[in-house]
């Protein structure tokens, strides 16, 4: 009776406690099973993963913002507490904006929740006026007649280090490959800096925007430099091609023959970027390229345990000095043992090594690949 007692107390208080875990996991990988994913705006899923928050605090152990900034109030731990109390104000705003968006956390929970999601879901706003800013959703543009050809998409920030495009060209050209380099004239968003900030609504309308410009086109595949766009057009949009990061591509060239490339004596290192290799599981075809050029080194922290380079567009809170402080300690983790190089396949973390140092060439795998090129 006493048993029987205490149980019944068990499961009616459940809720209320930390233990709640134990009940909804069940229910999530059953949901997960059936392909239910979390959406723009909080579902019911979202109850549910909200509640199977064990409260392990794993997450927090591999959070950059923790680990070199010492900031111990900002975890998806914290911010899943908060949700679960229904908190409001400016505590909730700070610790859902104060993040990377590097998924370190969410590759560490044992439980699998989607943080990143939930934080995109609290960052959440309303409209804003975009006249100015993104004249790009007013303008004509008109699709290339790219029937038979690949489409290239450089992004935004590759447009600030056109090393990087100007190697796919010229890989293309050396694979025998016709293009359309879609963004070549002008910059064009994918939309993903806008989702990760909340406004969902204008980057539901670039994706649009983009979509109808590449379909008309009949494009047979799009190849992007950019993690942040790969990403975006992978999982945000719904393009009837197929869709590969660079490397992926420059992989594919090379088992098939159609790229020539030799293999020279510089030791590399090579830093996994966020978008990459979290958000889309990209980690062997970068290898692959590099051991193919190179002679590729291991470091300590890589693939899924990578150092974020701390300057991804995920954190509007953080300040320069604490952004470089997590890139220094990046830059440490990849040059723990002696090269000759440091590589990258993002346009964002090849910008923050460079300003980082002087000792160290730093290039994108484009570019490695571009230098070992036999015509």
């Amino acid at each position: 009776m006493l048993y029987s007692l205490m149980l019944g107390v068990f499961f009616v208080t459940m809720p209320f406690t930390r233990y709640m875990h134990i009940f909804t996991e069940l229910f999530l990988i059953y949901f997960r099973k059936i392909g239910v994913r979390e959406e723009t705006a909080k579902t019911g899923y979202t109850l549910f993963e909200l509640n199977a928050c064990s409260r392990c605090g794993v997450c927090i152990s591999g959070c950059p913002i923790d680990k070199v900034l010492e900031n111990h109030e900002i975890q998806s731990v914290y911010l899943i507490r908060s949700l679960r109390n229904q908190e409001r104000g400016s505590r909730l705003k700070m610790i859902a904006d104060n993040c990377l968006m590097c998924d370190r956390c969410t590759v560490d929970c044992p439980v699998g929740i989607d943080l990143s999601a939930l934080r995109r879901q609290t960052r959440a706003k309303g409209e804003i006026d975009t006249s100015g800013n993104y004249v790009y959703l007013d303008k004509k543009q008109t699709s290339f007649n790219a029937i038979g050809r690949v489409a290239y998409f450089g992004g935004c920030m590759s447009h600030l280090t056109p090393g990087i495009t100007e190697s796919m060209e010229r890989i293309f050209t050396a694979a025998g490959q016709k293009y359309w380099y879609i963004d070549k004239l002008a910059t064009i968003c994918c939309g993903r800096p806008l989702q990760q900030q909340g406004f969902t609504t204008q980057a539901a309308e670039l994706r649009r925007k983009n979509t109808d410009l590449i379909e008309k086109s009949g494009a047979t595949m799009l190849v992007t430099s950019c993690p942040i766009c790969y990403q975006s057009f992978k999982k945000e949009y719904n393009l009837n091609i197929p869709v590969v990061h660079h490397t992926e591509y420059i992989d594919m060239l090379i088992k098939q023959g159609r790229l020539k490339v030799r293999h020279d004596d510089r030791k590399v290192s090579y830093h996994d970027p966020c978008e990459l290799g979290r958000g889309c599981g990209i980690y062997d075809e970068p290898r692959n390229v590099l051991s193919a050029v190179t002679n590729l080194q291991k470091t300590r922290y890589q693939r899924e345990k990578s150092v974020c380079c701390g300057f991804n567009l995920g954190d509007t809170k953080l300040n320069l000095e604490e952004q470089t402080k997590i890139r220094n300690a990046s830059l440490d983790n990849l040059t723990s043992k002696p090269v000759d190089a440091i590589a990258t396949a993002c346009p964002m973390c090849k910008k923050a090594f460079q300003h980082a140092t002087n000792d160290y060439p730093v290039r994108d795998i484009a570019e490695i690949v571009a230098e070992n090129l036999i015509n």
